[in-house]
């Protein structure tokens, strides 16, 4: 009997053993697998929409359980014809299931045709929560939209042109870019300094890059801002 329950206990240590291991294997190529991914999508986020997103504040954001979907069109990407000059979104979570993604980053730049310069701004001024200026004295406004399970805080600037932007079926001379960042403040009035100026700086990197591929624009190179002025 006594060899019967060595026989018992050794089969049951085997097993544990073998089960043991077995968590331990999967445990560790889970981990291997999101170090890779989370790695793969660090580099998809240093290298989208032409490397003017904000890295650092933006890392915080990057899932190691999903890959991240890029989208990117308008004239300045791939030369086709297209109301935007210029558009990149790239965004984190479930969209390609039909919900909401996690989290969305965008950079948008537009130029107006003449009688549209009234919707170069935010659509809802109720939403403006800061202001900006940067030299050559152009402001830019920062809006707050805490709504579909996310916030976001989206910065619009306006530049004219001393010339005229092409690629759409008209010239134009004013440009609008947005910037679309997300943000984990419950409040504008919660969110931090840097967070505030990530999408105005973002905002200043676009429209320099924009208006340098245009050669007859002759906009004024922007200087960065160096803070943001919040609404009371």
């Amino acid at each position: 009997m006594r060899g019967l329950w060595a026989r018992v206990w050794l089969r049951y240590v085997l097993v544990g053993t073998l089960l043991a291991a077995g968590i331990a294997g999967y445990l560790a190529l889970r981990h291997e697998r999101r170090a890779a991914q989370l790695a793969d999508n660090q580099t998809q986020l240093e290298q989208a929409c032409r490397g003017l997103l904000p890295v650092s504040e933006l890392r915080p954001y990057l899932p190691a359980d999903s890959a991240g979907e890029l989208a990117e069109f308008g004239t300045l990407a791939d030369g086709g014809p297209s109301r935007s000059l210029y558009d990149c979104t790239l965004m984190w979570g479930a969209s390609h299931t039909g919900w909401e993604p996690d989290a969305l980053v965008r950079v948008h730049a537009v130029a107006a045709l003449p009688g549209e310069e009234d919707r170069l701004g935010p659509p809802d001024l109720d939403d403006e929560v800061g202001t900006w200026r940067t030299p050559p004295g152009i402001s830019g406004t920062l809006t707050y939209d805490s709504g579909l399970g996310r916030a976001n805080l989206t910065a619009w600037l306006h530049v004219r042109c001393r010339g005229d932007l092409t690629g759409r079926v008209r010239p134009s001379r004013d440009l609008r870019i947005s910037v679309e960042l997300p943000v984990r403040a419950g409040f504008p009035s919660d969110l931090t300094p840097a967070e505030r100026l990530a999408p105005a700086r973002t905002a200043v990197r676009a429209a320099n890059w924009v208006t340098a591929r245009q050669k007859h624009c002759a906009a004024p190179r922007l200087s960065m801002p160096t803070g943001v002025v919040m609404a009371k």
